[in-house]
C-alpha cells in the first residue's frame, strides 16, 4: 500500500491538519494515554474537551496515537492490524 509519512516533530500539525486526521471522530481519540510524555501532563483523558485534547496534542504531537492510517475517509488510530486488513 502506497502511504505518506508525516514527520511531527519537524513539520508540526496545524489546527486544520488535527482535524483532518480525526475525520469528526472525538479528539481524545487521538490522545495516547499510554504515552510517557502524556503520563507526564498527569490529565485524565475522560475528563478532556474536545479545545482541551486538540490544544495538548498540538503542544506534545508525541501524545497522538499513532500509527495513524487515512484511506479516504476511513481510518485506522493506533495499532490495528485487523483494521489495516480491511483498508485493502
Amino acid at each position: 500500500m502506497a502511504y505518506v509519512a508525516h514527520d511531527y516533530a519537524r513539520t508540526p500539525l496545524t489546527r486544520g491538519d488535527l482535524q483532518a486526521i480525526a475525520g469528526g471522530r472525538p479528539m481524545r481519540e487521538l490522545v495516547n494515554p499510554k504515552s510517557p510524555s502524556f503520563r507526564v501532563l498527569a490529565r485524565d483523558l475522560a475528563a478532556l474537551t474536545e479545545a482541551d485534547a486538540a490544544a495538548l496534542i498540538l503542544a506534545n504531537p508525541r501524545i497522538l496515537r499513532r500509527p495513524i492510517l487515512i484511506a479516504g475517509r476511513r481510518r485506522v488510530v493506533g495499532f490495528d492490524e485487523e483494521a489495516y486488513a480491511r483498508l485493502t
